[in-house]
């Protein structure tokens, strides 16, 4: 019996992208690479926040120490009357209003541009069983759960009160909800076909306020640098509109963004500590887990193509 020897001939491998296409292997390199150390930075710095809120022991305002402080309490607005914010006219104590545009690149791929961003810089109280606290917010990463957003056909802020902004009574609300159910949410994807969108985050008065940032107390001796520090806010007839607290003898507790440390973290939340906490531990490990991936993808496009 003769036996017949089949010869298994090897195909040559597929051509590496490297070697056909060095311009789009680098290319798409570099856009991976930029997009893990994006993702990297933002791991770090979710962490770094999370650590700040775990590893810093509560303090009472009468009773805090000068530096790094961690303060809960609920907040307050520091005028005569409560600050407007400018695209619902709402109540607030802190407001943050961007104006962003859609932008479709080439490959139709939609993202969104700021345009225009206003940020309160005017001071807020913290209030806690011994005493308050004068917030300066410039500098601080805000969270809060209020937000408020709006599609528009212009990118222009608004700058006078617009009943469409304004919370809408039950009977309209329900009417609403109705349209998008019979047009099978029509309604709601013409608004988010309009080009421009206008994003309102705010604090509100009574609400819980979680700080954490540099606290400094001014004496009788210092008030005015405590004065000084008011003035050189950006809010109007700021000598006419502060609370009666701010004109009465007394030492005055502040805190703000370190002057010395700006790597030193400044956070304020409508959050309690706790939820504040989860929320900040949720992102470390959804930023760690996009981290990792990119990371692998990086390695494995490299290796393969």
């Amino acid at each position: 019996m003769s036996v017949t020897v089949t010869q298994i001939k090897h195909h040559p491998t597929v051509p590496r992208l490297k070697d056909t296409a060095p311009e789009s292997f680098y290319s798409i390199v570099g856009i991976l690479i930029v997009f893990w150390l994006i993702a990297t930075r933002t791991t770090f710095k979710a962490l770094a926040t999370y650590r700040a809120i775990k590893g810093t022991p509560t303090s009472l305002i009468r009773s805090a120490a000068q530096g790094s402080v961690e303060l809960n309490g609920t907040q307050d607005t520091v005028l005569n009357k409560p600050t407007s914010s400018p695209l619902t006219f709402s109540p607030c104590t802190w407001y943050d209003y961007v104006i962003e545009k859609k932008v479709t690149d080439t490959q139709d791929t939609v993202r969104w541009e700021s345009i225009y961003q206003n940020t309160s810089k005017t001071p807020l109280l913290l209030r806690d069983k011994t005493g308050e606290c004068w917030i300066f917010p410039d500098r601080a990463l805000v969270s809060t759960p209020t937000i408020f957003m709006r599609y528009e056909t212009s990118g222009v802020p608004w700058n006078k009160s617009y009943p469409a902004n304004q919370p809408l009574p039950p009977v309209l609300q329900f009417l609403w909800n109705t349209a998008n159910i019979l047009t099978l949410g029509a309604l709601g994807a013409y608004l988010r076909s309009r080009p421009y969108r206008h994003v309102e985050r705010i604090m509100k008065p009574n609400d819980p306020l979680y700080a954490l940032g540099f606290f400094r107390s001014y004496r009788a001796e210092d008030q005015s640098a405590f004065k000084d520090l008011l003035n050189r806010t950006t809010t109007k007839n700021a000598a006419i509109d502060w609370i009666t607290s701010a004109q009465a003898p007394g030492t005055k507790h502040t805190l703000s963004a370190s002057g010395e440390d700006r790597q030193a973290p400044f956070l304020l939340s409508s959050k309690t500590e706790k939820k504040f906490m989860q929320e900040q531990l949720c992102t470390f490990l959804i930023w760690l887990g996009i981290d990792i991936a990119l990371f692998t993808g990086l390695a494995f496009f490299v290796a393969v193509y």
